[in-house]
This record gives structure tokens, C-alpha cells and sequence, in this order.
């Protein structure tokens, strides 16, 4: 390898980390901005941009995803080479999008605001494939880092994630026509300053707006419960008494006369609900004197059409031992909840520890308790803004999302599945309470702030206000 060839790869691998840092738990999101001129300085002036631009893609999505094999060794039982060639050939995918964009940009060597413009539609135009190909994998789109910056971000309720991502491009193509001393290189940077000060200027104002108009809101006061149980013992049978009771220890201890709603996670009843009969009617039993709706998740079951026997992710409201309305998860998890390409994939577990392959809901659907209507998310459903906005448009009044982040482990993920839920309130303008098994558990408002959260990997409840 030349010397500069190994120099432009150190520069792209500094670039990448820079996206890398900008993203949670880091959070320094102007380092967002960095990265592509950094990387571009290298792409303009290489013969091999798709090769380059894959090594980028390549760089960052194994330092901020490397938690993948760990999943896949410790809950799939796959052997670690194996999870590690699996894990490789999910970011070779990711990184073709950068290999395809930075293509295109070597394409067109005119360096005008027209065609900045261009590149940012280019880029959103990709991240949209992303979200939508085959089953979608839109985790932590570029515009994801921008999740702290709540005056930026507020324009997502009007143009969705998109909108962000095509700013921090935009901003990224200013910034290098700066580095190379562009004939016109003012000029981009000079919109850049000019929207983002607008941008700035109208985010800070909707938000005042946003918290008075909540102020004169209908009150629900919510328990939320955080569990924190370890996922080896999740689905261990002996110990599904012990699990629930946890959660009722922890919701009776934090109860109060005030209390309109409990929350708690994913799977917090480890039982298929109604076929494992003893534990289902212990939970109703013990739960029977609980004056108000209970969440929780829970394994369902049905028949499909041939009269076999299906499991589903679902989502409860139970009311004094009973259920009295359900969601079944309609986005379900590639090889967490279903083995796509089993006949390929014949070597590959699915992670969720429970007899036999999940199927999908019918439809998105809100649940209801008597004049409340709750828009939940199972999951991996709070990455996909069409799920919630469905929601929303049904008349959810408070969005809900149950999550088990526990497989993540102590890795950057549970922090990255939590910054893109925040979005989804900003989105639809309405309050979100996060309830995840390991954390992070959370109330988010309608412009993003983030009101209380517990840490990860600790027993946690939190009591607060939403308004709907």
C-alpha cells in the first residue's frame, strides 16, 4: 500500500469517528458536521470514490454497531466468527449507501448551491430506501444526532427525520467548499448560517408555544416501571412468578391516589398470555385489586387462517386483572423475532427465547380505556415514523413506547434507541413515555425535552405528568 493511499484511509477513518462522536452516548452533534467534508477531502482527490466511500460507511457503522455480534453470540447461540460475518455483511450493506453517495458526488464536479442542493436530496433520497427496502433498517439516520438540539429539530413536525438529515448535509457541503476554497463558497455557507439562525429563531418560538398550549391540556398522572430483568433469566420458567411480582412490588410501593396510568415494558409478563394458564391466572389474581389500567407486554397467541397455532408481541391494557384491549406488533425484528430466509439461514436462532417463530399484527391500532386512547410502539416500531404517525392519525392521545433493550447490553444501542424516540414525539406533537425493561425508561414532551429518564441496568420507576 502507498503512503498516501494509507493516509487517506487513517483521514477516513478519523472522519467516520467523528460521525461516530456524534452520535449517543457521545452526543457532540456537530461533529456531524465534519465528518463528510472531512471525508470528501479525501474522496476528491481519489480515483476509487464507491471503494473509499464504502470504507467510510464501513468505519462507522463497525464503531457504532459493533454491539450487533454481541447479540447475536450471547442471545442467538451463534458462534462468534459466525456472528462476526454476519455482522460484517449487515454493515457492507449500510456502508453501499455511502459508497453510492459519494459516487454520485465525484460525478458532478460543479460546486454551486444548485448542486448542494442536489446532494442533500441525493442523500435523503438513500436514506429513504434504507428505511423502506425489504423490512427497513432506518437505525440512526444522520439526522439522529441532531436529537439534543431541540430548536433545530422541531422542524421534523413538519417534514419528518428527513428534513434534518438534509440540514446537516447541506451544512456538511458548506463547510467543505470552505476547506477546498471554492469559487463560490460563500455562498452555501452563508445560507447555512441564515437557515440555520431561522430555524433557530422558529424552533425556540414554537416551543414556547408548544408549552403553553399545554398548560391548558387534560392531566394524566403515570406511573412508569422499570423492571431491569437480565435477559438469560427472561423467559426461565421457574422464575416467571418472581418476575411479575417484581413489577407489582415496585408499581404498589410507588402507587399513589393519584396515579391514572402504569406502564411497564416489553414482555414484562415473560408468559404466552392465556395458554400458559397457572401464571396468567396468578398475574390476574394478584393484579385484580389495581383500581386503574395496567400496560405491559406480554406474548400473545392466535390461529392463523390454516388453524395453526401463531404467537404474537403484544401490548395490553389489563384493568383490574382483565384485558381489556390489545396491540400485537405489526414491525417485527429480522432474526429477533422471526429468521428471514430460514432455508439460507438454517444456522441462525431467533434471539427471542420462546417456542416458535412471532407473526405480525393485522394493523396499527391504539388501545383504549374508557375515554383514553393510547398510540403503543413495541419495540423496534419507535424507529419508524409512519408507525407512530399512524397512531396519531388513529386519535392516540399519548404515545407509548414498550421496549426490552436488555440483549443490547452496556453498549451504545439502548442510548441510540432512545434518541430516536424523541423525534417521534416532536413529530406528532405529543407527549411519549418510553418504558424500557433495562432502560431507558423515560417521559418525553411534544418538543423533545426529555422531562425524567432512569440509567440503564437499574430497578427504576418514575412518576410524572403528561398532558393530552
Amino acid at each position: 500500500m502507498k503512503d498516501n493511499q494509507l493516509k487517506d484511509i487513517i483521514i477516513l477513518f478519523l472522519a467516520a469517528s467523528l460521525m461516530m462522536f456524534a452520535t449517543p452516548p457521545f452526543n457532540f452533534f456537530f461533529c456531524a458536521y465534519f465528518s463528510l467534508p472531512v471525508a470528501l477531502l479525501v474522496i476528491r482527490r481519489c480515483k476509487k470514490p464507491f471503494l473509499y466511500g464504502f470504507l467510510y460507511g464501513l468505519f462507522y457503522y463497525a464503531m457504532s454497531m459493533y454491539w450487533i455480534t454481541y447479540v447475536l453470540t450471547k442471545y442467538g447461540n451463534i458462534q462468534y466468527l459466525i456472528s462476526i460475518f454476519l455482522f460484517l455483511l449487515l454493515i457492507a450493506y449500510l456502508s453501499l449507501y455511502y459508497a453510492v453517495f459519494f459516487f454520485f458526488v465525484s460525478r458532478n464536479k460543479s460546486l454551486s448551491i444548485i448542486n448542494t442542493l442536489f446532494f442533500s436530496f441525493f442523500w435523503i433520497f438513500l436514506e429513504f430506501i434504507r428505511s423502506n427496502f425489504l423490512t427497513g433498517f432506518p437505525w440512526m439516520l444522520v439526522g439522529y444526532t441532531q436529537y439534543n438540539f431541540l430548536p433545530l429539530i422541531q422542524i421534523s413536525s413538519i417534514s419528518g427525520i428527513y428534513s434534518v438529515s438534509f440540514i446537516v448535509i447541506f451544512i456538511s457541503f458548506s463547510i467543505y467548499y470552505l476547506f477546498i476554497k471554492a469559487r463560490f463558497r460563500y455562498l452555501p455557507m452563508l445560507v447555512s448560517i441564515i437557515s440555520i439562525l431561522i430555524l433557530f429563531f422558529w424552533g425556540t418560538q414554537k416551543i414556547k408555544s408548544i408549552k403553553n398550549e399545554v398548560k391548558g391540556k387534560r392531566i394524566l398522572n403515570v406511573l412508569l416501571v422499570q423492571g431491569n430483568i437480565d435477559q438469560s433469566q427472561k423467559w426461565e420458567k421457574e422464575l416467571q412468578k418472581s418476575i411479575i411480582l417484581k413489577h407489582l412490588k415496585l408499581t404498589r410501593e410507588n402507587i399513589d391516589p393519584k396515579t391514572d396510568l402504569v406502564v411497564w415494558s416489553e414482555t414484562a409478563l415473560p408468559i404466552i398470555y392465556g395458554v400458559d394458564k397457572e401464571i396468567t391466572e396468578f398475574f390476574r389474581k394478584e393484579s385484580e385489586n389495581f383500581n386503574i389500567p395496567i400496560i405491559s407486554g406480554f406474548v400473545g397467541f392466535k390461529w392463523d387462517d390454516k388453524g395453526n397455532p401463531k404467537l404474537t408481541n403484544s401490548a395490553g391494557v389489563f384493568y383490574k386483572g382483565e384485558l381489556i384491549d390489545k396491540y400485537d406488533k405489526v414491525h417485527l425484528v429480522p432474526f429477533g423475532e422471526y429468521v428471514p430466509l430460514q432455508n439460507f439461514l438454517f444456522f441462525v436462532n431467533k434471539l427471542v427465547s420462546a417456542a416458535g417463530d412471532f407473526v405480525p399484527g393485522e394493523n396499527i391500532k391504539t388501545c383504549t380505556f374508557n375515554d383514553q386512547s393510547y398510540g403503543i410502539m413495541i419495540c423496534y416500531e419507535s424507529i419508524f415514523p409512519e408507525i407512530s404517525k399512524k397512531l396519531s392519525t388513529n386519535g392516540a392521545n399519548v404515545l407509548i413506547n414498550i421496549t426490552n433493550d436488555a440483549w443490547f447490553g452496556k453498549s451504545p444501542a439502548p442510548y441510540q434507541h432512545f434518541a430516536m424516540s424523541i423525534f417521534r414525539a416532536v413529530e406528532n406533537r405529543k407527549y411519549l413515555i418510553r418504558v424500557a425493561n433495562t432502560g431507558i425508561t423515560a417521559i418525553i414532551t411534544p418538543w423533545g425535552e426529555v422531562l425524567s429518564k432512569t440509567e440503564i441496568f437499574e430497578d427504576g420507576v418514575i412518576k410524572g405528568v403528561v398532558f393530552y
